[in-house]
């Protein structure tokens, strides 16, 4: 008994511990990114990096995630910027992710991905297609969402993307074993 409340308290020591190294880490990222915002003109350099700053926003506070992804998406809009639209379109999928919201997940990457389609971009057919593996997880939808996993898989591969790859088949080890597959998992 006193060794499961020791093993407790240390889960939650080290639980609270990798907690505040990766807000310190997140809050310097997106100071680091502020800084620049304020000191960008260009319309479309303000759009990347709001869009940046969304996504690191999205774990810690994906309301303001999504707020910043939506009047981004406003302002990709309005000067037509396609890329722009792809991505605060995702940000806005990630926002919803965290919240549990896999609907508008959905419906704002598939809607990125029509548009990196369009614009042949990989890296975004990629995220979009890791977008949608969590959202057909969360749905119980194990073959559709392996299957976009392999197609996220496929892209960062072919983008020499290591760490996309790595993160794409991370997830699918995760699927194989909620649905307790697990020689398949390895």
């Amino acid at each position: 008994m006193a060794f499961i409340k020791t093993a407790k308290k240390a889960i939650l020591f080290l639980w609270c511990f990798l907690y505040f190294v990766h807000s310190f880490a997140q809050n310097e990222i997106t100071n680091n990114l502020q800084k620049k915002l304020t000191a960008a003109k260009d319309p479309k350099e303000i759009i990347n990096i709001r869009n940046l700053i969304s996504a690191e926003l999205r774990l810690s506070d994906a309301d303001s995630a999504a707020t910043m992804a939506h009047t981004t998406l406003a302002l990709a809009q309005k000067i037509n910027y396609e890329y722009g639209i792809a991505v605060s379109n995702l940000c806005i999928a990630l926002a919803n992710s965290v919240k549990g919201n896999y609907r508008l997940t959905e419906e704002y990457a598939n809607t990125a991905l029509l548009i990196a389609q369009k614009l042949y971009n990989d890296s975004l057919k990629a995220s979009g297609n890791l977008q949608l593996t969590v959202v057909y997880e969360n749905k119980g939808d194990y073959a559709n969402a392996i299957n976009k996993a392999l197609l996220a898989v496929e892209y960062y591969t072919k983008l020499h993307n290591t760490d996309g790859v790595a993160r794409s088949r991370l997830v699918m080890a995760q699927l194989y074993q909620t649905k307790n597959d697990l020689p398949a998992a390895e």
